[in-house]
C-alpha cells in the first residue's frame, strides 16, 4: 500500500512543499523582473531647494517691511508675504508695516 491509498504520505508532503515553494519563487522572480522592465530608472539625485529664494516671485513686485517715519523707506525685502509677516511678527512700532510693493512704482 502506498500513501495515496490512505491519504497523502510523507513523500507526497515533501513533493507538495517543494513544488509550492518553487512555484512561488518563480512568480516572485517574474513579478520583480516585470517591474524592473516596465518602470524607467529614476534619477536618484536629491532635489535641493535654492539657497536663496527669488525675490521676484509674482513677477510684478515684492513683499517688504516698510518704515514710514516721515520718509517712507524699505527696511527688508522678502519673496513671500508669509516670510515678511514672520520677520515682522514681534513689531510694536505702528510706523513699521508689511506691504506689497510693485516694481516701477513709487513707495508712498
Amino acid at each position: 500500500m502506498t500513501g495515496s491509498d490512505y491519504g497523502p504520505g510523507p513523500d507526497d508532503m515533501d513533493w507538495f512543499t517543494r513544488e509550492a515553494s518553487d512555484g512561488l519563487r518563480r512568480m516572485v522572480g517574474q513579478f520583480v523582473e516585470n517591474q524592473l522592465r516596465d518602470k524607467p530608472v529614476r534619477d536618484r539625485t536629491p532635489v535641493r531647494p535654492d539657497p536663496k529664494p527669488r525675490v521676484d516671485v509674482a513677477g510684478d513686485g515684492v513683499w517688504a517691511v516698510v518704515v514710514d517715519d516721515g520718509v517712507v523707506r524699505v527696511d527688508r525685502v522678502f519673496a513671500t508675504e508669509l516670510d515678511a509677516l514672520r520677520a515682522n511678527k514681534d513689531n510694536v512700532d505702528p510706523q513699521r508695516t508689511v506691504r506689497f510693493l510693485r516694481f516701477d512704482e513709487p513707495i508712498g
